[in-house]
């Protein structure tokens, strides 16, 4: 049986805004309406993405995404289908682009049926324990928009 949803963050909170990942977490962690919502932080190695994919339909994945828009700017889009830069920024921060890990995860036939990003834009990427205002700020947004598509979401698995 597939578990429903889970929510997957990537980041590493010693390296400024791109730890929005487990600072979302720290959130959803004391909320009621995500106890029943699988919450994983993967910190560093995408491929360890492919592992958290197996067994799943849908999976929401919070990261500090490099768009070129405003820091702290919350997107949530399909990277099958995102028009970033991902060739000359990557759409990650962590060593490997995510389309190569969902070919890899395609490829396994280890894939969740739907993935979506919710990117938020970073301000600091460097060693730092604070995220900065703008994407600490941003925080209540991501939590909101994960309300939205996560506790209104019905799957037949």
């Amino acid at each position: 049986m597939k578990t429903p949803v889970k929510i997957l963050a990537m980041g590493n909170r010693y390296m400024g805004d791109d730890g929005i990942g487990p600072a979302v977490l720290e959130t959803l962690a004391t909320d009621p309406d995500f106890q029943s919502v699988p919450q994983i932080h993967c910190q560093g190695d995408m491929f360890a993405l492919i592992d958290h994919f197996r067994n799943t339909h849908t999976v929401y994945l919070v990261d500090a995404v490099p768009t070129g828009q405003v820091p702290g700017s919350v997107t949530l889009f399909d990277p099958e289908e995102a028009d970033y830069p991902m060739h000359v920024q990557r759409l990650s921060l962590h060593g490997f682009d995510l389309s190569l890990i969902l070919d890899v995860a395609r490829t396994l036939e280890i894939h969740p049926q739907v993935l979506r990003v919710v990117g938020v834009a970073p301000a600091v990427i460097r060693p730092e324990m604070d995220l900065s205002p703008a994407v600490r700020a941003a925080i209540p947004q991501v939590v909101d928009l994960l309300r939205a598509v996560v506790c209104t979401q019905t799957i037949l698995a």
